[in-house]
């Protein structure tokens, strides 16, 4: 047996007799879909929203003009290369440049919503090995920036549409489902990719080419009747149709109100939401150590 030379006695310091052993470990999987912890850092979250508001808030014109000219641009731009050279039309006489930007309007959410999730992770890397919290408040915090380009471009829309002495119905109080809807499917897209993303990180280099190919399949600029009849149902599962066509009906009262179909897709897109919470709550452990 071996002696301390500064405790003859063998019997041990203070010190020693008070020294414990801190075994670090990481967190324990969260039970089901972890919606419990998020709710108990509903503070950090509300100080996230708070920091990015403020910080959109604090720009300069310059920086406004800027933001809103791209989408503009973009507006004006397919208005010529389908209406006027492609020569689509929609028909009953409404103008291509309205019915575009009703359907630009959903379709740019969803697009910033999955960029925003997706690079957030990456981004926010240098928190992780400082403190604690639900990594899956980052990607929930990145939607602020395309609400707030959405809410903008909206009031936009209506006062041009006012302007222009369109008619304004009742159908526009179903805007704010078919506004969540488009951020339910953004978002459940999003924290699959970003899961995904810390993994693989070609998929971020890949996700541009990605939308810009949804973009051609979704009834964008072209209307859903183009597609053929037997086809239209299968069509109008992929939730980014009854999404846009919701839009129109409610700015434009062109097409058909929700049918049993988008009520099927607006479905499936709430159990992939789900299933991307669930995803993501259990890659979150190792965020540390990849990104």
């Amino acid at each position: 047996m071996s002696v301390n030379p500064l405790d003859p006695s063998g019997r041990g310091t203070d010190l020693d007799r008070h020294t414990s052993t801190i075994r670090i470990v990481p967190n324990r999987k969260p039970e089901g879909l972890g919606l419990d912890e998020i709710w108990a850092y509903r503070e950090l979250i509300l100080g996230l929203l708070h920091r990015d508001v403020m910080a959109i808030k604090n720009q300069t014109i310059m920086a406004w003009f800027w933001r809103m000219l791209q989408p503009t641009f973009t507006l004006i731009t397919y208005t010529i290369l389908f209406e006027h050279i492609g020569g689509v039309d929609f028909g009953k006489g409404i103008p291509y440049f309205f019915v575009i930007s009703a359907a630009m309007l959903p379709w740019q959410l969803i697009s910033q919503v999955m960029l925003g999730a997706v690079t957030s992770i990456a981004a926010n890397a240098g928190f992780f090995g400082k403190v604690y919290f639900p990594r899956i408040i980052l990607p929930m915090v990145s939607v602020t920036n395309a609400i707030v380009d959405f809410v903008v471009t909206l009031l936009l829309l209506l006062a041009l549409l006012l302007y222009m002495g369109m008619p304004i119905t009742l159908n526009l109080v179903t805007v704010p489902f078919f506004a969540l809807w488009a951020l339910l499917f953004g978002l459940g897209f999003g924290l699959w990719l970003a899961a995904l993303n810390t993994l693989y990180r070609d998929i971020n280099q890949g996700l541009g080419y990605a939308l810009q190919l949804a973009f051609f399949i979704s009834p964008i600029v072209y209307p859903t009747e183009a597609v053929p009849e037997r086809f239209r149902d299968l069509y109008h599962l992929n939730p980014v149709v009854g999404i846009i066509d919701g839009f129109r009906w409610a700015f434009l009262q062109q097409g058909d109100p929700l049918d049993i179909v988008d009520v099927i897709a607006f479905g499936i897109t709430c159990l992939f939401v789900l299933s991307g919470i669930w995803v993501f709550r259990r890659m979150e452990r190792v965020f540390a150590d990849i990104v």
